[in-house]
């Protein structure tokens, strides 16, 4: 929690924002124990030898779980950040990630809380120049913020032109409204940040 107050004031964006965002990121990532690491970077290998896509098709074919998800790079870290977010955060903020390359999120909770903070604050910004009326009117900044950093920037700019994030993009942003409900109360209520 201090890390999320921490990187999201420093991002500019605000801490609930960051915690709320986790909270989902995280329940969505099966927490594999021991082998969470190794899975991850298996996932970053396989990816680089072009079978990634191919290979989570099969499983989620054979299992029914994240079936035809195929074709949506890794994610890694706590996050679950894909490479091209981490490439746009680290070009538009170079003073906040130095040298650290993408596969560093994986084990450094506290890398991918303040990637996750600065995405979330370009998001932000992108919203408040190019939301439509009709996502103004359905959700907060940033639950649009957070529907972007779910469905990617090139899935919000078609997104744009439907004049609605579509199911995907919703469902996630409603999420995040009742997580911030949550974080209002983890982080404010407990003085840790004011509110």
């Amino acid at each position: 929690m201090l890390d999320a107050v921490r990187y999201g004031v420093e991002a500019g964006v605000d801490p609930r924002l960051v915690l709320s965002v986790l909270m989902a990121e995280v329940a969505n990532s099966e927490d594999w124990g021991f082998f969470e690491r190794p899975l991850q970077r298996a996932s970053v290998v396989a990816d680089w030898l072009g079978i990634y896509g191919p290979l989570k098709s099969f499983v989620g074919n054979v299992t029914g779980f994240k079936d035809g998800e195929g074709s949506n790079p890794p994610s890694i870290g706590w996050g679950n950040i894909q490479k091209q977010t981490f490439e746009n955060v680290k070009k538009n903020h170079p003073e906040a990630l130095g040298v650290v390359g993408w596969t560093d999120l994986i084990g450094d909770n506290s890398l991918a809380i303040r990637v996750t903070a600065y995405a979330l604050a370009d998001n932000q910004a992108l919203a408040e120049r190019t939301a439509p009326a009709s996502m103004r009117r359905t959700w907060t900044p940033e639950q649009v913020a957070a529907g972007i950093y779910n469905i990617g920037e090139d899935n919000y700019a078609a997104a744009v032109g439907r004049g609605g994030f579509g199911p995907v993009g919703s469902t996630y942003a409603s999420t995040i409204g009742r997580y911030m409900q949550r974080s209002d109360a983890l982080i404010c209520g407990s003085g840790v940040y004011s509110c």
